[in-house]
């Protein structure tokens, strides 16, 4: 104190002064670090979202390729099954429409070789305005009424006579003089299942979420799919860095200015099953982001003023270490955002859809299982190997939440099981997710110490039993000892040294007994070489 009493004013403030300044360029230095930390963490959190929507776009387009085969099928059943009976001469308008109305057909039509219409379920109609040449039927069916093929899936169509969409097939007509029968029906239905789960609603969906300013799908013609955000974005020939994401694959992430405030973008090319589909850009807000500098610039003037007018390097040390703390916590609480958790739990964590598809399989999933996570996802349980299946469809139908596993190799596992299910708004289960604890190693421990409290017991009961029968056994001997040594009979001496002899030996015997019995109940310790 007296040292810091002798120090001039001038020096202290100079000190002060050297220290905050010390301290703001510190806290510079980490604010700017901290900035480029949570850029990246931005970064990963779009890349991580772009390469969930190119997943989902291509669920999507093979969903809706398996609805419109499923209708493509059922149509050439149907149409196998007309032409089965053209053949026979047996079809009449009247069954025709009866057959139609029981399967759901809007309408079946047979035409001849030169596309005019012999039969039909309903009356023609009058041609709509504007149907032109693309409506007529000998241009649409000219694979099978001219080059010979057998079926023919032209899909969704115009209407030719009403409003609305159709889905049509035909087949070669194999009555006597050739021709095509077309079925079509009301494709209503599949194009409001398109709407409903197509990559323009999810991108409008994703567009709800909080953090997201805008998605957007586009290529060099215009706008895919966007957010309802969005009206207008540079297109891909003016945007040069767009142009070089579509060219190649490589990620663009960058900072733009959108709807008047700043956004972080990331570029990347959307491929569907190898087809490029045009550029994905994700906007991500940066309010979060904002906010965080700006808390962080307004502690870092407080704190230097604070250190200016208080002049003490203990306050300094107090607020510079309250601050970093405070940094380091805002930037675990983004970073945690995105980071890798289910990887890095030492549960093994599996989730099915409502259709029993796998969509996560982490690591401990696979070291407790004995399976890869890239064979089995999109996999259902049935589709997995048997013994395998089997080990892990246990986990989502026991009731129980500890069981035994039968694993493969002839492994068995004893775990915990958390079962929770994710429900629609429909009511309908979207998913169920599974976090297995392995306790076969603990459990093991368990029994390792009762076996060893066991033993522990058994060593104490021998000392115990051993000291209660040494006591009479060393009165014995003592007795035996004095009775050879200090009394000597007047008559059979033989037999009375023969008797105590007999009484010492077998005294000697019982305490060898309780030795080894105190061997077998306590082990001695092992000897270390």
């Amino acid at each position: 104190m007296k040292f810091l009493a002798q120090i001039k004013p001038r020096t202290i403030i100079a000190i002060t002064l050297v220290v905050a300044f010390l301290m703001f360029g510190s806290a510079v230095v980490e604010l700017l670090e901290s900035r480029r930390e949570l850029f990246h963490v931005l970064e990963e959190h779009s890349l991580s979202l772009a390469e969930t929507i190119e997943r989902s776009s291509a669920n999507i387009v093979l969903s809706t390729e398996q609805v419109q085969n499923q209708l493509s099928e059922r149509l050439l059943n149907n149409a196998y099954y007309i032409a089965r009976l053209d053949s026979m001469r047996m079809l009449a308008k009247t069954d025709l429409r009866a057959f139609a109305e029981a399967n759901a057909v809007s309408r079946i039509n047979i035409f001849n070789l030169k596309g005019e219409r012999v039969l039909g379920s309903h009356d023609p109609l009058h041609g709509r305005s504007g149907a032109g040449e693309r409506f007529s039927p000998r241009l649409m069916l000219r694979p099978i009424l001219e080059e010979g093929q057998a079926t023919l899936i032209l899909g969704l169509r115009s209407a030719r006579f009403e409003g609305g969409q159709r889905y049509a097939v035909a087949i070669r007509r194999t009555a006597a003089g050739g021709g095509a029968i077309v079925l079509n029906l009301d494709a209503g239905q599949l194009l409001e299942f398109r709407k409903r789960i197509g990559i323009g609603k999810m991108i409008r969906d994703l567009g709800d979420n909080t953090g997201i300013d805008y998605v957007v799908i586009q290529d060099r013609d215009g706008i895919l799919a966007a957010t309802s955000q969005v009206d207008e974005i540079a297109s891909v020939d003016t945007d040069s860095s767009a142009a070089l994401v579509l060219a190649g694959d490589t990620v663009v992430s960058r900072r733009v200015a959108f709807r008047g405030k700043e956004t972080f973008e990331v570029m990347k090319r959307l491929s569907v099953e190898g087809s490029t589909v045009g550029v994905l850009r994700i906007g991500l807000s940066m309010d979060e982001l904002r906010s965080v500098e700006e808390r962080m610039t307004r502690r870092m003037l407080l704190m230097s003023l604070a250190l200016v007018a208080v002049g003490g390097l203990v306050f300094t040390a107090i607020v510079a270490s309250q601050n970093y703390r405070l940094v380091s916590r805002q930037y675990a609480e983004i970073k945690s955002f995105t980071g890798s958790i289910l990887e890095n739990m030492r549960d093994a964590v599996v989730t099915v859809n409502g259709e029993d598809r796998i969509t996560i399989f982490n690591r401990q999933a696979e070291l407790l299982f004995g399976l890869v996570s890239a064979d089995v996802i999109g996999k259902t349980l049935e589709e997995l190997p048997v013994e395998k299946g089997k080990c892990l469809s246990a986990i989502f139908i026991a009731e129980a939440q500890e069981l035994t596993l039968e694993c493969p190799e002839n492994r068995t596992r004893i775990v915990s099981t958390s079962v929770s299910g994710t429900i629609r708004s429909d009511g309908a289960l979207e998913s169920k997710t599974a976090v297995i604890k392995d306790l076969t190693e603990s459990r093991q421990l368990e029994l390792e110490m009762k076996r060893k409290e066991k033993l522990s017991a058994m060593g104490e009961l021998a000392s115990g039993v051993a000291h209660e029968i040494r006591n009479p056994l060393n009165a014995i001997s003592m007795i035996a000892q004095r009775y050879e040594k200090e009394f000597v009979p007047r008559s059979g001496l033989h037999e009375y040294r023969s008797l105590t002899g007999v009484l010492q030996k077998e005294v000697k015997r019982v305490n060898s007994i309780v030795q080894q019995f105190l061997r077998f109940a306590r082990p001695p310790k092992p000897q270390l070489a």
